[in-house]
């Protein structure tokens, strides 16, 4: 149901649907951030749509983000399917490497995420009819 629902959105809708899903999960703590990534990571159909939107919106600067999240959960051995998935929040406390580069991937999501959202903001405003159907 969720993936004919998906379907049925137009290419800006779905990108603004995922930025929506992953922003709300990541940005409550860093531990969320890690957590939620690593979950997303391990869908890859997920993981591929959630990079999608950041393509959609032009967003460079988050799309390398996404990379280094990525690289780090797979130096980690991170789980690439929700098959092997057992991943915890407290394994981030228990692995201090694991740690201080996600406090690291936090502090750049910090610092981008304002610019990402006055992106989509602007984007939106340029592209109404590709997010919102106004009939007459």
């Amino acid at each position: 149901m969720k993936e004919r629902f998906y379907e049925e959105l137009t290419e800006g809708q779905r990108a603004l649907f995922m930025f929506h899903v992953y922003y709300n999960h990541i940005s409550k703590s860093l531990i969320e951030y890690y957590w939620w990534s690593a979950y997303f990571m391990a869908q890859p159909k997920n993981w591929a749509a959630i990079k999608a939107c950041f393509k959609y919106f032009h967003d460079e600067p988050f799309l390398l983000l996404l990379d280094k999240i990525e690289q780090e959960l797979k130096q980690h051995h991170h789980p690439t399917t929700l098959e092997n998935f057992s991943i915890t929040r407290d394994e981030l406390n228990q692995n201090k490497e694991l740690l201080a580069s996600f406090e690291s991937l936090h502090a750049m999501f910090e610092n981008i995420y304002p610019a990402t959202i006055e992106k989509i903001n602007n984007f939106i405003e340029k592209n109404l009819q590709e997010f919102i159907h106004i009939e007459s």
